[in-house]
């Protein structure tokens, strides 16, 4: 998912001296990536606004390739990261934000199938006895314990070093079909039980990150100030 910044100055450099159009590659490949970095910096701070307490995985999710003077690449562009080391890859759960829709699967959800909980239409949202970080998001140290408890903990791609002693919480189930409790994760606690996950159909999510739309506006508004600005600095540098 990206954002494709572009110009096209062919009618411009007609009425352009030699010398003008000298330093055009530098100035037009320096002012998209300026731009780019604008563009980027106005979809974190919308990422800030829309989103409830969105984590710094979230927050670095973008990335800007750069237009390079030396190869003519007179593009840059801004792209919402397709892979990751670690976890799900920011495109995968950021696509639904942006266009709306269903969002992928977690990893979790994928283990929680392979191992025949999860049904392939359903999803899993927090329950009210979830524990919570402080990003608002279900606690990965309980997500590890619930799967390792559910023995879907290698299902899962998450590191082996979390598991440890894990494997002593055997508290979490999930109701057999034609249980009176809820589809999800339950836990048995000395006061009962209480829905720690819940199993629901598809949640569909509406636009909220407007990431095509910022690109626009800020390009549109910033881009011919940027270029001008570049433009007489590498005029002034050309006769030094």
């Amino acid at each position: 998912m990206s954002v494709y910044l572009k110009v096209d100055l062919s009618r411009l450099q007609k009425k352009m001296s030699a010398l003008e159009k000298k330093q055009i590659p530098f100035a037009l490949a320096k002012s998209l990536t300026d731009t780019a970095k604008e563009v980027k910096k106005e979809i974190v701070k919308e990422m800030r606004n829309v989103f409830d307490r969105p984590t710094p995985y979230t927050l670095n999710s973008l990335y800007i390739d750069p237009a390079v003077k030396k190869k003519n690449k007179f593009s840059a562009t801004v792209k919402i990261k397709d892979s990751a080391q670690k976890g799900i890859a920011p495109v995968k759960y950021l696509g639904a934000e942006v266009e709306g829709g269903e969002r992928n699967l977690k990893r979790s959800e994928i283990a929680l199938q392979r191992r025949g909980f999860l049904s392939k239409d359903r999803f899993v949202v927090p329950g009210r006895g979830v524990r919570l970080d402080r990003h608002g998001n279900i606690s990965g140290s309980q997500m590890v314990q619930i799967l390792s408890a559910l023995g879907a903990f290698t299902e899962s791609g998450f590191t082996m070093n979390r598991a440890g002693k894990l494997k002593k919480h055997r508290n979490f189930f999930v109701p057999k079909p034609g249980s009176k409790l809820k589809p999800g994760v339950w836990e048995r606690t000395r006061s009962g039980i209480k829905p720690i996950l819940m199993f629901v159909k598809s949640p569909q999510y509406r636009k909220r990150l407007h990431f095509y739309k910022i690109a626009q506006r800020v390009s549109a508004s910033k881009f011919n100030r940027i270029f001008k600005a570049n433009f007489i600095h590498a005029m002034k540098t050309a006769y030094k």
